[in-house]
């Protein structure tokens, strides 16, 4: 069981919900990779000045280059248009009023498309309470207690484009339809030039006259790992190629071609995409493989410190030092009910010759000793084992040994027990 930050492996953390977790932990695998080829430092800290995240200097050469690591996810997004969360509150209902016995729904939400990005037709946060509290909603779940036969629609406006609830009579089964919110729309305006910005700023404020290069890495980021570029949409690499060099304007005559963009940053000399992929494999319903992937852009303009392209390779490479994926940033993020190694177990001997072995969660003992997990569903949920057991013991064997085998690299250890002593109601039996 992972007990610290410091057996922390990069890929997973205790606190699976918190983003900054995922974010500290990329950290420490970036730090951790670049270590491996290079030697790595902290400036000293000065008055009036910020300083970076750590300053790489490679064994090859002479070179130093300033290194700036940020996670980036798709986090901002979500709050900016929080359809699961008003999706998941309407099935909470819709299951609270017993109403999921008579049909299903299916939610169609609209959208605005905005220069930021894309705005759905669901009412913000601090508003949803409201909505579902209103009488249109409740007088649409009155008129389905009325009619469970036909066919009922509640349309409302949100945020400037209209939605559509539906019940359909017949089997409860689900739906919704909507544009996905977290790919780019503009290829100026957008959450990684935001980020971009920031990293220039701290940059700029560390006051140190070295090259620069910022790791971008994905803490469950669509731009970032997204393959198949959306058409009309710009990609990641469009997107951090503008910000760093920018475009030139192009006309032919009073049409224009292609508009004119800025370099918004001297400072920093490159930038790294490191993205993590997953393969599924639909017949044994996992993943078949996982893999973390390095893309490098380049500044094509001027900057304050030149840097050969060799050494931001070097650093931006460092990922192939990084350990095997334990969990996606989407998995990693999700709060999971049970502990890792919950409904597996192991046994072995038991017979006459050799004492019975059995090894279950660690965690999952110590949730029903607590009483966090019923030990009714606990049963249900080993069967065979507490089958197995109860055999023992009616044999007259007893617990003789406990052991725990750890697994730092997991959220859980195994227990195991050991019955290989008669019980003391079994000794005067003949």
């Amino acid at each position: 069981m992972i007990t610290s930050n410091a057996d922390a492996p990069p890929w997973q953390s205790s606190d699976h919900h918190n983003i900054w977790a995922v974010a500290a932990e990329w950290e420490i695998a970036a730090i951790y990779g670049l270590a491996q080829q290079g030697d790595i430092r902290v400036p000293e800290t000065r008055e009036n000045t910020r300083e970076p995240d750590l300053v790489y200097a490679s064994r090859t050469t002479d070179a130093e280059v300033l290194v700036e690591i940020t996670a980036i996810s798709d986090a901002s997004l979500h709050e900016r248009n929080p359809v699961e969360a008003f999706k998941a509150e309407f099935q909470r209902i819709f299951i609270k009023e017993k109403l999921h016995q008579l049909g299903g729904t299916h939610t169609q939400i609209g959208h605005v498309d905005t220069l930021e990005g894309l705005i759905l037709a669901v009412p913000d946060r601090k508003d949803m309470a409201t909505f579902f509290a209103s009488a249109e909603f409740r007088d649409f779940l009155r008129r389905i207690r009325a009619a469970p036969s036909r066919e009922h629609v509640l349309r409302f406006q949100a945020r400037g484009a209209q939605s559509a609830l539906t019940f359909r009579p017949g089997r409860p089964i689900g739906g919704a339809g909507h544009l996905v919110h977290t790919v780019l729309t503009d290829p100026v305006k957008n959450s990684i030039t935001g980020r971009l910005k920031k990293k220039d700023e701290q940059i700029r404020k560390s006051k140190l006259e070295l090259p620069a290069i910022v790791i971008l890495c994905d803490a469950n980021c669509r731009a970032l790992n997204t393959t198949m570029p959306s058409v009309g949409r710009p990609t990641i690499e469009q997107v951090v190629h503008l910000f760093l060099g920018g475009q030139p304007h192009v006309a032919r005559g009073p049409r224009c071609i292609q508009g004119g963009v800025t370099s918004s940053s001297r400072r920093i000399n490159a930038v790294a995409l490191w993205s993590l992929h997953e393969e599924l494999n639909v017949v044994r319903r996992g993943p078949a493989a996982r893999w973390a992937k390095c893309r490098l852009l380049l500044n094509r303009c001027e900057t304050y410190h030149a840097a050969a392209k060799e050494a931001l390779a070097e650093i931006a490479d460092a990922i192939r030092h990084l350990p095997p994926i334990e969990r996606m940033p989407l998995n990693a993020l999700r709060l999971y009910a049970k502990p890792t190694y919950y409904g597996g177990s192991t046994m072995s001997g038991g017979g006459t010759r050799h004492a019975l072995k059995t090894k279950i969660s660690l965690l999952t003992l110590q949730r029903v000793l607590t009483g966090e997990i019923k030990y009714d569903e606990f049963a249900r949920d080993h069967a065979a084992l507490i089958r197995v057991i109860k055999r023992a013991t009616d044999n007259g064997a007893m617990i003789s040994e406990v052991r725990i085998e750890q697994t730092p690299d997991r959220d859980d250890d195994w227990i195991e027990f050991v019955f290989g002593a008669p019980a003391p109601g079994q000794l005067f039996k003949r």
